[in-house]
């Protein structure tokens, strides 16, 4: 398993729990309209890339896009990705 914490526009930390290791994302600093919905579009995007196959740090950088692209509007479902690459 994993333990997630976000923080806003402080650095992300994960930590894996089989393999004892602890990671840490620094996050964009980004103009923030809204951040209502921020949190969940992260875990979805993260969710996403495991999915995918797509291993856990850079999975991350997923979550982290769909998070920004609901930051600079208002509502949690405005502007959520279609597509992640």
């Amino acid at each position: 398993g994993m333990i997630i914490i976000t923080d806003g526009p402080n650095p992300i930390y994960m930590y894996e729990t089989a393999s004892s290791e602890f990671h840490i994302k620094k996050v964009k600093k980004i103009k923030v309209v809204d951040a209502t919905g921020a949190g969940d579009a992260f875990a979805a995007g993260f969710i996403y890339a495991l999915s995918k196959n797509i291993n856990p740090i850079n999975a991350l950088d997923y979550g982290c896009k769909e998070a920004a692209s609901t930051l600079g509007h208002v509502g949690a479902k405005e502007k959520l990705l279609r597509r992640l690459k």
